[in-house]
């Protein structure tokens, strides 16, 4: 038989049977998409959950009551909260027992109950703010990466410097025509001067990491408390 009679006649049935073959193609069609769709939308969930983890950083190891992506403030707290508190003088020892041992070791301390609020010749930011106790290791931990001016240094924390590294959001509400390096801010009631700016990160799980406010872990405890506050530890 040739080609083209092949042709004529599937043309033939398919103007003899024009229902059924309008039903066919539909389902073909919508069966075709539904596998894109399926494939694209699997794309996307996996893209999201890999870029939302991506602030745990990588071959990282962490000491903490609570789990990394768990706010103490929570309903999980009812159920971490059987846990040993992990104090700023534990997580000291550790640190000098792993000096040598680890790459990268990062203390720091969250201060998930203040209003973190930064003002800066009568401009606000959000009052939302994450503040940060940390060393000069919280930004190879957390996966973070400077954009300009300088990390936070061993000095700083041994001298308990009034110096903050901020996140972009902060930047761009309070210095949008102008460099932050060197301005003196106040926040949550405090004044400190920015040293560094980090570069912008994005969101994780529909949460900014921009909004971030990171400064010495002495100079954290000696203006917000160190009672009853627990320390992390990440070593990379």
């Amino acid at each position: 038989m040739l080609f083209g009679e092949i042709i004529k006649m599937a043309w033939s049935s398919l103007g003899a049977n024009k229902l059924r073959s309008v039903l066919t193609m539909l389902g073909i069609t919508i069966g075709v998409f539904s596998v894109i769709s399926v494939m694209t939308a699997i794309g996307a969930l996996q893209y999201s959950i890999e870029n939302g983890i991506s602030f745990l950083g990588s071959n990282i190891f962490q000491f903490a009551k609570y789990p990394a992506n768990v706010s103490v403030n929570g309903d999980a707290q009812e159920k971490f909260r059987n846990r040993h508190n992990v104090s700023y003088k534990e997580a000291l020892h550790y640190y000098r027992l792993m000096e040598g041992e680890a790459r990268e070791i990062c203390l720091k301390c969250f201060g998930y109950e203040i209003k973190g609020q930064a003002v800066y010749n009568g401009v606000k930011t959000t009052p939302s703010l994450q503040l940060v106790g940390t060393n000069r290791s919280f930004l190879t931990a957390n996966a973070y990466t400077l954009g300009y001016g300088r990390n936070l240094t061993d000095e700083d924390v041994d001298l308990s410097r009034r110096v903050i590294v901020v996140g972009k959001i902060i930047e761009k509400r309070l210095f949008p025509h102008e460099t932050p390096i060197g301005k003196v801010v106040r926040v949550s009631g405090h004044i400190y001067t920015i040293v560094g700016v980090l570069a912008e990160k994005g969101t994780a799980f529909g949460q900014s990491q921009d909004d971030i406010v990171i400064m010495p872990i002495t100079r954290f405890f000696e203006d917000y408390g160190e009672a009853q506050r627990l320390a992390q530890e990440r070593v990379c």
